[in-house]
């Protein structure tokens, strides 16, 4: 597999794993917590979506790129991603109301299935990390 197929391949399966958290954590919170839960769990589910696909969208696009360049592109998305995680929970913080632990467990789930995913992305892509035409050659 090549890279950019490792990468589309971890947009699709991670974009499965949503649809599968979403119905597996708004279920379990509304029967858990009511509607409140399972609005919850779909907030969450909204936010893992940012943070997981951001990842693979952005090395589709920017693997091409030369190295700093992508890095750069890498570095500020999940800058990106991070605050806006922040700017969420600090909202949902002072939402009266609102359930935290559907909210939360949905998301450490999520996030945990994101890195995995991500891990056997980057295993099934077999990206060398040298240039195999300097192999034996003096520096």
């Amino acid at each position: 597999m090549g890279e950019a197929a490792g990468y589309r391949w971890a947009l699709r399966a991670s974009a499965l794993a949503l649809v599968i958290l979403a119905v597996v954590a708004v279920g379990a919170s509304a029967l858990w917590r009511g509607w409140p839960g399972a609005v919850a769990a779909l907030v969450g589910v909204a936010l893992v979506a940012v943070v997981t696909l951001t990842t693979p969208m952005v090395m589709l696009k920017a693997h091409t790129l030369p190295a700093a360049t992508m890095a750069a592109w890498v570095g500020f998305s999940w800058l990106a991603k991070m605050a806006l995680l922040l700017v969420a929970v600090v909202i949902i913080r002072d939402i009266e109301g609102f359930e935290k632990v559907p909210f939360a467990l949905t998301i450490a789930v999520g996030v945990l299935t994101s890195v995995t995913l991500d891990l056997v992305a980057m295993r099934r892509a077999r990206v060398p990390h040298v240039d195999p035409s300097t192999r034996g050659a003096s520096t």
